[in-house]
């Protein structure tokens, strides 16, 4: 009887060992499991023992269990492939999964035809403990589905190389990667493949990795990763990508990547972190918000780069982006920054639009027509044409015709070459001085075709020019501009310079002070200005506005002779520092602390019923 008790105890434990043991019937990846280094002991990404801490040549259930940090990865080329993976469920307390030394597919014949086979769908669910995947070199058109929903403690995914073997786009399907309640995630790594995924499920993300996806004219839409900091998108060919999230990258790089459509944050920190980017797309808008159509708005972009205004435009020498506004019920419905020199083309939908072409780089220039209307009845594919033409912009002021503009549309090498144009529409001669003011922190002022009677610190003047009835003055001028490496006053893309330039008849004006007749404001790399462009207000009567004490250290006083609706400082970048907005009657006094201010140059624009006011003022 003692004999058969030990009979039956052996039988029943050999019994529970025999349900301890895990099924794995892949033999690839059973002999990884039990004989490689595919435990990762101390989290450093390299593998440090096998799983089968007994040697029995099984994975029991308890050394499943044991395992934190997974590696499949072998030396032995002919175990590389695993085709069934079914026993890794077991591994339940895994925080960490690589398959970076394996696939998951292979070609067999079938039926006489090679085609591949192996693993349709990576299903991560059961892991809840997972916190960082790797999936690498997968070449196949197998894998379809990659599932990690629900994962909470998944902080990084890198998935390289996962691509199908089918060199046609049109027979490519991409992975689908379900981030579904993935709320830690914060790295992906998505560089060389061909993804399918939803980024409104990771808003967490922080960095993201895709270099080189593995299809061209693709579309990412990373409006919803309101965290983003870190992007690579190097070596790209996209068809769009939207990067309206509210986010302000730190770290950026996409180098040889270029695209059509940009959707942009309409914010200078953003447009500032992406450095050229903006450059290599089509067009830049910052609506992406409208659904772009199948109608097309379409036409040639010619110039008048000439003296005389009324010479016929030619094909466009100036290069340089042109902002389009379209216009509905009064309100812009979409904005498109073009970076195209001789043509545009825009696609549209279904309605009725105004379209405002503007320039960008330069305000000395001018859009002909400033509007035209565009109306589509339908969105299947129609098409309007309407060619336009930059010219200079001119100006009237008693008389004395006035345009000043740069001969390059965009400045160049930390410099811009221009003209002066004084033309006399009066009927009687007219003798002036000709002063041109700039900020000598900033900007000098290097020759000019007329020779000036003075230059001191960003006043250039020219005296005693007479024009005679019809008669014109011009001259040519060249001003120099600081780099973005001066260690005082750097310049850098996005900054606007301005240029004020005063006409006075010298029988009849005040030739120091006074209104500008001609303000020019020249955008450094305008691209990274994008769609900041604000209207122009008459300016109203410096007389009107007093402030003091300049330069300062604490406090501004205003003096005002009528009501002020806001009062508003810039950096000299153009960036927005500090806004005041009254609501009641303020028509004697005001006071701005600026105690808190970084020392240098602002500029102070105080907005009335009547028109703006701008004055710098500088905080030491």
């Amino acid at each position: 009887m003692k004999d058969l008790y030990s009979l039956l105890f052996f039988v029943f434990s050999l019994a529970m060992v025999q349900a301890q043991i895990v099924t794995i019937p892949d033999v690839n990846i059973k002999h990884i499991l039990t004989t490689d280094n595919c435990v990762d002991l101390d989290n450093d990404g390299v593998g440090d023992a096998d799983a089968d801490t007994n040697n029995d040549g099984e994975i029991q259930e308890s050394e499943a269990q044991a395992v934190e940090h997974l590696i499949l990865s072998t030396a032995t080329q002919s175990m590389r492939v695993i085709l069934d993976i079914t026993g890794l469920d077991a591994f339940v307390n895994l925080k960490s999964f690589s398959s970076a030394g394996v696939s998951f597919s292979e070609q067999q014949n079938v039926g006489g035809n090679f085609q591949y086979v192996g693993v349709e769908t990576l299903d991560f669910t059961s892991f809840s403990n997972l916190e960082r995947i790797i999936i690498s070199d997968e070449y196949s058109s197998v894998l379809s589905h990659v599932n990690v929903s629900g994962l909470t403690n998944l902080t990084d995914f890198t998935g390289f190389w996962i691509r199908p073997e089918i060199s046609f786009e049109e027979f490519q399907i991409p992975v689908n990667i379900n981030f579904q309640g993935c709320t830690s995630l914060v790295y992906l790594d998505m560089a060389n493949s061909l993804f399918d995924i939803d980024f409104c499920q990771i808003p967490s993300l922080e960095t993201l990795l895709c270099w080189e996806l593995y299809h061209s004219n693709a579309d990412l839409d990373l409006n919803c990763l309101i965290n983003l900091r870190t992007l690579d998108v190097n070596s790209n060919i996209l068809n769009s990508l939207f990067l309206k999230n509210g986010s302000v990258l730190e770290s950026f790089t996409s180098f040889s990547t270029s695209g059509n459509l940009l959707c942009l944050d309409n914010s200078q920190e953003e447009l500032a972190s992406i450095g050229t980017l903006v450059d290599s797309f089509d067009y830049v808008t910052t609506t992406c918000e409208v659904a772009l159509g199948e109608n097309t708005v379409s036409g040639l972009i010619e110039a008048n780069p000439n003296i005389d205004t009324n010479a016929p435009c030619i094909s466009n020498p100036l290069p340089g982006p042109i902002l389009y506004d379209f216009v509905q019920n009064n309100a812009t419905v979409l904005s498109i920054l073009s970076n195209n020199t001789t043509n545009y083309e825009i696609p549209l939908g279904q309605g009725d639009y105004q379209v405002v072409p503007s320039p960008v780089f330069s305000d000395g220039y001018e859009v002909v027509p400033e509007q035209f209307d565009v109306s589509f009845a339908s969105n299947s594919g129609e098409v309007f044409e309407q060619d336009i033409c930059m010219k200079p912009r001119a100006e009237l002021d008693d008389g004395i015709e006035i345009k000043f503009f740069p001969d390059y549309y965009a400045p160049l090498f930390y410099r811009f070459d221009g003209h002066i144009v004084l033309k006399n529409t009066n009927a009687v001669s007219y003798t002036a001085q000709l002063k041109l003011s700039f900020d000598a922190n900033y900007s000098i002022f290097i020759d000019s075709g007329e020779f000036p009677d003075s230059d001191n610190n960003g006043v250039v003047i020219w005296n005693n020019i007479s024009i005679s009835p019809g008669g014109t003055f011009s001259t040519t001028f060249r001003i120099g501009y600081n780099t973005e490496t001066d260690s005082n006053y750097p310049v850098v893309a996005g900054d606007q310079l301005v240029y004020e330039l005063f006409v006075s008849d010298l029988g009849n004006r005040d030739v120091a002070g006074g209104i500008p007749s001609f303000v020019l404001t020249e955008t450094i790399n305008a691209q990274n200005q994008v769609l900041s462009i604000d209207e122009v207000e008459p300016e109203i009567a410096t007389s009107s506005i007093v402030i003091y004490p300049i330069p300062s250290k604490n406090i501004i006083n205003i003096e005002n002779s009528e009501a002020i609706n806001t009062i508003s400082i810039f950096a000299i970048n153009g960036q927005l520092i500090k806004k005041l907005d009254f609501k009641q009657d303020n028509s004697e006094w005001l006071q701005m602390d600026i105690s808190n201010f970084d020392k240098g140059v602002y500029l102070l624009t105080i907005q009335t019923d009547t028109g703006t006011f701008n004055e710098k003022i500088i905080k030491n």
